[in-house]
C-alpha cells in the first residue's frame, strides 16, 4: 500500500495553521464589516443624529449599494488575515513544544 499512496507536497503540514489562520481572519472581516463600516459612520455622524444602525445600513445600501458595507475591505483583509495567521502558527508552535522535554528549547519544525 505504501507504493499507491498519494504524493504530497513536502512540509506542508507545517503551514497549515497559517492558512487556517489566514483564512478564519478573512470569515471574520467578510462577516463583521458592515457592521464596522456602519458603525463608523454613525460614529462619524455625531451624536445629534439618533439613527439605528438598521436603518443606517439601509442607508449605505441605498446610496452606495451593497459594497458600501465593504468600504476599506482590502486594507481590513491584509491586516486581519495576516495578524491571524501569524497567531494560529505560533500558537500552534508553542503546542507543539510543550508536549516535549521543557530543557528542549529548540523549535522541533525547524529541525530537518
Amino acid at each position: 500500500t505504501d507504493a499507491v499512496r498519494t504524493p504530497r507536497l513536502m512540509g506542508t503540514e507545517r503551514f497549515r495553521p497559517f492558512v487556517a489562520g489566514g483564512l478564519a481572519g478573512a470569515v471574520e472581516v467578510v462577516t463583521t464589516m458592515p457592521f464596522e463600516v456602519t458603525k463608523n459612520r454613525m460614529q462619524l455622524a455625531g451624536a445629534n443624529k439618533s439613527h439605528s444602525m438598521v436603518s443606517s445600513m439601509a442607508h449605505t445600501i441605498s446610496v452606495a449599494g451593497p459594497a458600501g458595507l465593504y468600504y476599506g475591505l482590502q486594507a481590513q483583509m491584509v491586516q486581519v488575515c495576516g495578524k491571524s495567521a501569524i497567531r494560529f502558527a505560533v500558537y500552534d508552535l508553542i503546542q507543539k513544544n510543550r508536549a516535549g522535554s521543557a530543557t528542549d528549547l529548540r523549535l522541533r519544525c525547524w529541525r530537518h
